[in-house]
């Protein structure tokens, strides 16, 4: 059964011309002040690979000097809180997080 899974990707490719300065100040953009531009945080963090996804992540606490995870935490709530945190998060962090989670 694995065998019909060699040589295929996930859907989300790398995002062609990525940058990740450029795509965290949009993020940063989108969460300052009042108000939240929750179409522009959907764009960029569902179209960018994970791995793009943790070099964004870099280059937000170098360029804010704060977390992304928790500048979203206190901008966002509910499912889409989640969801956004979820898609910043490393995926063995947020699996052993899920797993840790699920045996409580």
């Amino acid at each position: 059964m694995a065998s019909i899974w060699v040589g295929h990707r996930g859907t989300v490719r790398d995002y062609p011309d990525f940058s990740p300065s450029v795509d965290a100040e949009a993020i940063q953009k989108a969460i300052r002040g009042i108000g939240t531009d929750e179409k522009m945080l959907i764009s960029i963090l569902t179209e960018r690979s994970n791995a793009q996804r943790q070099l964004i992540v870099k280059e937000y606490q170098a360029a804010y000097g704060k977390e992304l995870k928790d500048d979203l935490k206190g901008d966002l709530s509910g499912h889409f809180e989640h969801l956004m945190v979820a898609l910043v998060t490393p995926p063995a962090v947020f699996d052993a997080k899920q797993l840790k989670k699920s045996m409580k």
